[in-house]
C-alpha cells in the first residue's frame, strides 16, 4: 500500500492519497515497526494488535521493505530539503 500511494503521489498530487499515506505511516510507526531495531513486524491486525512477533522473512525484508522505503525517499526527498 505504501509503495502504491507513494507512486500515485509522485505522478499526480492527490489530497486523499496524501491523507491515506500519512495515516499509513503513523500506523506503521505506532504498531508495526519494532522499536528495538526498526524492523517491521510481519503481521498486525487493522487495530494494531500483534498477531505474531515474527519479523519479516529475509526475502520480504530485503525486497519489499527496502523497495518501498527507497520509493518513499526518492519521491519525497526534495520536499524534505525545503523543510
Amino acid at each position: 500500500m505504501m509503495a502504491a500511494l507513494t507512486d500515485g503521489l509522485r505522478h499526480a498530487p492527490n489530497l486523499d492519497y496524501t491523507a491515506a499515506l500519512e495515516r499509513l505511516v503513523r500506523f506503521l510507526d505506532t504498531y508495526q515497526i519494532w522499536t528495538e531495531d526498526g524492523i517491521w513486524l510481519e503481521t498486525v491486525s487493522a487495530e494494531g494488535k500483534l498477531k505474531s512477533i515474527a519479523k519479516a522473512y529475509n526475502w520480504k525484508a530485503n525486497y519489499h521493505d527496502v523497495c518501498v522505503l527507497v520509493k518513499f525517499i526518492e519521491a519525497f526527498e526534495p520536499l524534505a530539503v525545503l523543510l
